[in-house]
């Protein structure tokens, strides 16, 4: 009886024994279960960062991309209009290389008439009356008398008539030549500030090209860090897999029964935004305009100003004047060239938007502009026609 008893305590002693080292392991195996899954989280918040940072880098290096594309649209234009005012230059060269003919010409010609006529003059004083009255003495007749006093008359009316011609023709070829040395010297200095646009542009693209390639090495070693994430997510799945495994395993070898379950959930909220562009009209006659903008006349000339107080350029000058009564047009010259409805030249009228290569000006009637020019001339008044117009367009 006692031996009976003695076995019973023996294997209720080993079953306790058991029991506590299948507790022990089981706690064991929790805990790195625990660690595995606690691992795997804190990996996939890292890998959520990291992809929201390659999201952002990506969408920055997009938009980057976007903005060099557009500056390499406008410098290719510039060099367009670039191209056009040079033909236009080397046409305004030759016309004054003319015209400095015509005037050396007229010049000339005034001369040997002058000379011409010192000469008739000098002939009849140092012959004195003598000479008109042997004229008169010799005629055969009273009429040939007063045919030989009014051909001395009509020699000198003669002389006076076409020296006067002669002065009248010099000085208008030399105003056109004074005219021709101001469009000149106008265009050229438009010819600068293309050339410093042109170093402006080919800085701001190698600038943003510069950070492209920043963008380049942080998009590459933000999809490092991803990866590695990744890997360790992938390691402590693998971790989690093999410790459920040996906590099943433990459990059925103890013959009781466990489960485990765990929920995950996650929510996400989004929203929309949506931009609403609004347009305004305004009322205004052109002479308003034009008006307004005479007030300016004398200011600052700016590349890429928008506000004449301060300096602006062509289009900025004209965007602001028809901005401040409520008329919305695009930003530069080549935009503006397809704003409102194109118009004959013979019919623009006051307002009007006079469009030329790269440039871009406002109607004030009578041939003449009113334009942010350059940044030698500022803004100022001057002829319409000074260069090519391509356009006019017609904003009221």
């Amino acid at each position: 009886m006692k031996g009976k008893i003695f076995t019973k305590i023996v294997a209720l002693a080993l079953s306790v024994v058991m029991l506590g080292a299948t507790s022990v392991s089981y706690m064991a195996q929790a805990s790195t279960l625990s660690d595995a899954k606690s691992k795997k989280e804190q990996a996939q918040s890292n890998l959520n960062d990291a992809q929201s940072t390659i999201s952002s880098i990506e969408s920055k290096k997009s938009a980057l991309e976007s903005e060099i594309s557009a500056l390499d649209s406008e410098l290719v234009a510039l060099l367009v209009d670039m191209d056009i005012l040079a033909d236009e230059l080397a046409d305004k060269e030759d016309e004054l290389e003319q015209a400095q003919e015509d005037l050396e010409a007229a010049k000339a010609e005034e001369k040997s008439q002058y000379d011409s006529m010192t000469k008739r003059i000098r002939f009849m004083y140092e012959s004195g009356d003598s000479s008109l009255i042997t004229a008169i003495l010799e005629a055969q007749s009273l009429a040939e008398v007063i045919n030989r006093i009014q051909y001395y008359s009509d020699v000198y009316d003669y002389d006076r008539d076409l020296l006067e011609k002669l002065e009248e023709t010099r000085v208008q070829v030399a105003d056109l030549t004074e005219q021709l040395q101001n469009e000149k010297s106008e265009m050229e200095a438009m010819q600068d500030e293309y050339n410093e646009q042109e170093d402006q542009l080919n800085t701001m693209i190698a600038n943003k090209k510069a950070k492209s390639a920043d963008f380049d090495t942080k998009l590459a070693s933000a999809k490092q860090l991803a990866a590695q994430y990744k890997a360790t997510i992938s390691e402590q799945n693998e971790v989690i897999k093999t410790e459920e495994a040996k906590a099943a395993a433990a459990a059925a070898a103890a013959s009781s029964s466990s489960s485990s379950s765990s929920s995950s959930s996650s929510s996400s909220s989004g929203g929309s935004s949506s931009d609403s562009g609004s347009s305004s009209s305004g009322s205004a006659s052109g002479s308003a305009i034009v008006n307004y903008a005479l007030t300016f006349v004398g200011g600052k000339y700016v590349w890429g100003g928008t506000d004449p107080h301060t300096g602006c350029d062509c289009s900025g000058f004209t965007q602001y004047c028809y901005k401040h009564f409520g008329y919305s047009i695009p930003r530069t010259s080549t935009q503006q060239r397809s704003a409102g409805r194109e118009v004959s030249y013979s019919n623009a009228q006051p307002g009007d938007l006079i469009c030329y290569s790269g440039h871009v000006a406002l109607y004030m009637g009578g041939g003449k502009i009113v334009h942010a020019q350059s940044s030698k001339t500022g803004i100022c008044t001057g002829t319409a026609t000074y260069r090519t117009i391509l356009s006019v367009r017609r904003i009221l």
